[in-house]
């Protein structure tokens, strides 16, 4: 029989805190005691993840919601239309301004431990209140969904998506047993959450898979209401927090379509990134190694303590003693996620295929395994749940076979492991370490019992190893800080220095265009394409490359810059591009292109060891010679914004821009020309001369703008008018949000209050 314990908030206040501290303690400790902490040091946080959140509060800050990252890519990225990033998410919105108080990384580290802990609480929280499970249960439960969080720890939208699950779902819950219409306004605050939490595809996902489980919930555990009544509570909220921020995923979505490569939604990607039946051995143990690993495959680790559970669920036949509505639950969470694996097999199975071809927008995900970060939760309930209906196990002769029979599997494992007609590949240490964490649980349940405390407790730490592991060395937190400092030059001062006093010896300009690659075929770790988010040059830089590609650019732009480091010299040349850092490999693989390119006898500096800074020589558009690489030996107007040929700087009269949205500049000319704008020509810029809207000529990817002889007006803006109204309803609905909840926070402290006879006590 299960039963409600009391004190379920403060117990689920004690697991968030604990999980949390045994998560982050580490990386806390190198914040407190050292003077650099290694969490966002590495692949998408470095060059992604953490400036973004940095970009985000600089564009708030300056009242930017909405346009055009002159940073990367030369303009060719809408900045807040990123589908894969968390640019509108509230809490990163949040620490992002708290890192103008605080340092920057700490900020950072602060918003992963809050999500960890809201994800936590609130999972201990579904379990006990709606689900009924007891304390030990709810821990069972609690590790593995944070388990999941962690192994989506590396990229951070994936991680909102996994912490924001179970507080979700709490929402949606709750408001099935909440009859007042007001407050279904912040339960949609959750809905919110999931649509904004980044990556668009898994977000909407999120908030479907929401949605459908709090149907599903209601109809199975409070059909007392009434159909018709559940839905109507489920639905309130969805198409509130829908409502608020349809605009928002319908404006990303759009991008994806009409701005993304076509290339990158095509079958062959989509079944590129496939999991293969090799790697399947995972599903025992996170120890057994992939050939070709991809970032998702720790998603089908189950580990050997649920695999144990399954076993005794399979020999006591427990489904069959479980309540109906439990076993629909039960079968419900094996069969999505069996269906998930299949469509992940790719094209050893045609389930991908179809998953591709018929199913809109959800099976245009390269990788569809991501979806078990959703899925895993109503499977790991499914099986805390059937812990209800198995024996104890204590003094069972069962458990003392499956020692014997597991100590026998891990020995010939070891023994086998390097013979080549196996094709096995074992992380042989740990796996001795799990086998005696495995056999101690073994012996506990043996003497105590599957469900005593003891027990409980090992098993936990039991599921939450991998996880762990896997936190720790996705965030790298045995490097030396001087591996940290060398390997990019956001962690070190004296290259940043180095860098900003080469710039400074450039002709003066508004903005300074570079590229930056190296000979590893890899995203470069030395100058993240993204450094300009970081906000550390004294100068405004713009890279001609970024990260990433795929979900960033427009079709043309990513043809001419196809992947990591590979550019288009004669759009570099047409642009004006002032200078570009290559390791000594790629001076040599490019020697010839460089040799037209570069002026070698201005280019003697040295970023580090390994990095050379190279100035480029200034050329004249093609469309002014009709010839490539016509070198422009005059002065000419060039403020890294627009380009004149026969002018010189002395003839722009004035210039401002926010890096956005607007682009103004005033051009005295002596005769009729036309001026080159350098950044690439946005589908929703407008262009205006002398006040009047014009039709530029744009000869790849470059604009071309006439002006008369005397003074010129010249105006280029970033027109987006769906982004300007879902930023706003989305404000709208954030102020309602703040008035209902001092509102409800009044009342309820006014009934508390009257309730204890405050009152009488006046």
């Amino acid at each position: 029989m299960k039963v409600i314990e009391p004190n379920q908030k403060r117990f689920a206040l004690v697991v968030a805190s604990v999980l949390c501290v045994a998560i982050f303690s580490v990386i806390v400790g190198q914040a407190l005691w050292s003077d650099i902490i290694t969490f966002e040091k590495n692949g998408d946080n470095l060059k992604q993840c953490f400036p973004s959140m940095l970009k985000v509060v600089e564009y708030l800050k300056s009242g930017v919601l909405w346009g055009v990252d002159t940073g990367t890519f030369n303009g060719a990225t809408e900045f807040f239309n990123r589908s894969n990033m968390s640019n509108m998410y509230l809490p990163m919105v949040f620490f992002g301004f708290l890192s103008s108080y605080i340092p920057d990384r700490l900020s950072y580290l602060l918003l992963y431990i809050l999500q960890m802990f809201i994800c936590s609480y609130f999972s201990v929280r579904l379990a006990q209140r709606f689900f009924s499970l007891d304390k030990k249960r709810a821990c069972l439960f609690t590790c593995s969904i944070v388990v999941v969080a962690l192994y989506e720890s590396w990229y951070l939208s994936h991680y909102f998506v996994a912490t924001l699950l179970c507080p979700a779902l709490y929402a949606g819950f709750k408001s099935l047993d909440d009859q007042r219409k007001c407050v279904c306004i912040l339960y949609a605050f959750s809905y919110v959450l999931c649509f904004t939490s980044g990556y668009i595809i898994t977000s909407v996902a999120l908030a479907i898979f929401v949605l459908l489980g709090t149907v599903i919930y209601g109809l199975l555990w409070k059909k007392e209401l009434g159909w018709k009544i559940i839905l109507k509570r489920s639905w309130i909220p969805f198409m509130i927090g829908g409502g608020v921020s349809f605009l928002y995923c319908l404006q990303l979505l759009l991008y994806v379509r009409d701005v993304v490569n076509s290339a990158s939604s095509t079958i062959s990607d989509a079944l590129y990134f496939k999991l293969s039946t090799v790697d399947l051995k995972r599903i025992f143990s996170a120890n057994f190694l992939s050939e070709a690993p991809i970032e998702q495959l720790p998603l089908i680790t189950l580990g050997a303590f649920w695999l144990f559970i399954i076993a005794v669920i399979l020999r006591y036949n427990t489904i069959s003693k479980m309540q109906k509505k439990e076993q629909i639950l039960f079968k419900m969470g094996i069969m999505i996620n069996v269906i998930i694996l299949g469509i992940s097999l790719g094209e050893i199975l045609p389930f991908a295929l179809w998953f591709y071809s018929f199913v809109p927008v959800f099976g245009s995900m390269h990788l569809p395994m991501r979806y078990l970060m959703i899925t895993l939760s109503i499977f790991y309930l499914g099986l805390t749940i059937s812990t209800y209906y198995i024996p104890d196990l204590k003094n069972s002769k069962e458990v003392l076979r499956l020692s014997i029979i597991s100590l026998g599997i891990v020995g010939i494992l070891i023994i086998i492991q390097n013979n080549p007609l196996m094709n096995l590949k074992i992380d042989s240490r740990r796996l001795i370490i799990e086998f005696v964490l495995i056999s101690l649980i073994f012996y506990f349940i043996y003497r105590y019992g599957l469900m005593e405390r003891c027990t409980v407790a090992l098993c936990c730490f039991f599921i939450l190893l991998p996880g762990l592991t896997f936190f720790n060395e996705s965030n790298e937190i045995l490097l030396g800080k001087q591996v940290i400092i060398d390997r990019s030059i956001v962690y070190n001062m004296d290259e940043q220095d180095e860098l900003d006093t080469f710039i400074s010896a450039l002709p003066e300009k508004d903005r300074y265009l570079y590229a930056a690659f190296d000979s590893v075929e890899n995203v470069p770790d030395f100058l993240p394409g993204n450094y300009e988010w970081y906000g550390y040059s004294r100068h405004n830089l713009s890279n001609y490359m970024g990260y990433e590609l795929q979900l960033s650019l427009p079709k043309d732009y990513l043809k001419s810059f196809p992947w990591f480091n590979q550019l288009d010299w004669r759009y570099i040349a047409d642009t004006r591009g002032d200078f570009i850092v290559l390791d000594e490999k790629s001076i040599q693989d490019n020697k010839a292109i460089l040799d037209i390119m570069v002026d070698w006898e201005k280019s003697n500096r040295w970023l580090n060891d390994i990095h050379r800074i190279c100035i480029l020589k200034k050329f004249i558009p093609l469309h002014y010679t009709g010839r490539p690489f016509v070198q422009d030996n005059l002065e000419s107007l060039d403020n890294g914004y627009f380009y004149v040929y026969g002018l010189s700087n002395q003839n722009l009269i004035d210039f401002s821009t926010n890096d956005a949205t607007y682009y103004k500049a005033t051009i005295r000319s002596d005769a009729e020309t036309s001026v080159t704008f350098l950044l690439y020509p946005n589908r929703f810029y407008h262009y205006y001369v002398n006040g009047e809207e014009i039709k530029p000529d744009i000869d790849n990817m470059r604009v071309y703008l006439p002006i008369s002889k005397g003074i010129n007006y010249i105006s280029v803006n970033y027109e987006n008018v769906m982004a300007k109204v879902s930023v706003l309803i989305f404000v709208f609905y954030y102020t309602i949000c703040l008035v209902v909840s001092v509102f409800y926070i009044s009342v309820k402290v006014r009934k508390e209050f009257n309730s204890k006879g405050g009152d009488n006590g006046r």
